[in-house]
């Protein structure tokens, strides 16, 4: 309850007092996922599907992965999907079609080892390493299975938490785990929405561009990450 109360008055301060207190300590990296620590290539996604459905165009490619991520948003699983793209286009796909779409979206997404070395080091200095990710049951599960979100604890996902950044729902959730306040934590994100959501809540935040400019942040600001 205490806890509670005091996250509810550091949320409420930049409102009233129109400034947060910096802490002396930073305990807590809390990075984003998505363009920080991984970026997505869709040319072999797209490249696959066009080859395989005997599409003509990269929009008619783009089209299919609209309605297919619809699909997802209603809940209907992609072997459901597919079954109906199937039967309505006439087209007989492979037994294994599903395995083979899932191993060319894992490839698609590109774990930045120097952003991975960087966390690791966090680590060994004694900082807590969390995530606070916008993301899709869908997305969450690939990356679960490339291993990338055990390098962090702990790891608040959009769809798990109810809220997606900016709201500041998002950030309460991911401070209530790991049981402190903002001011005790920095946030890494790439989208300047989300860094000064967080700024306005608290948080010490750093609007990431590349490993080699979040490197340079840290040594301005004497965290340790070697």
């Amino acid at each position: 309850m205490k806890q509670t109360l005091l996250l509810i008055a550091c949320f409420l301060m930049p409102h009233i007092f129109g400034t947060v207190p910096k802490s002396e300590t930073i305990n807590v990296v809390i990075f984003d996922f998505g363009n920080c620590i991984a970026t997505t290539d869709r040319v072999p996604i797209l490249s696959f599907l066009q080859k395989n459905l005997n599409l003509s165009s990269e929009e008619e490619t783009l089209n299919v992965l609209v309605q297919l991520r619809r699909s997802r948003e209603k809940n209907i699983s992609d072997e459901k999907f597919w079954a109906g793209y199937e039967k309505d286009n006439n087209l007989a796909l492979p037994k294994d079609w599903n395995e083979q779409l899932e191993r060319i979206y894992l490839s698609c997404i590109l774990v930045n080892q120097e952003m991975i070395d960087i966390v690791l080091g966090l680590k060994r200095n004694g900082y807590k390493v969390a995530m606070l990710s916008n993301t899709t049951p869908f997305q969450a599960n690939l990356i679960r299975k490339l291993g990338t979100y055990s390098y962090f604890d702990p790891v608040a996902l959009s769809y798990e938490i109810g809220a997606e950044k900016p709201d500041p729902k998002a950030y309460f959730a991911v401070v209530k785990m790991l049981h402190l306040l903002p001011n005790q934590c920095i946030f890494i994100d790439d989208k300047i929405e989300n860094v000064e959501a967080a700024r306005i809540l608290g948080f010490d935040a750093i609007l990431f561009e590349s490993p080699i400019q979040l490197k340079n942040e840290f040594q301005k600001q004497g965290i340790l990450y070697q």
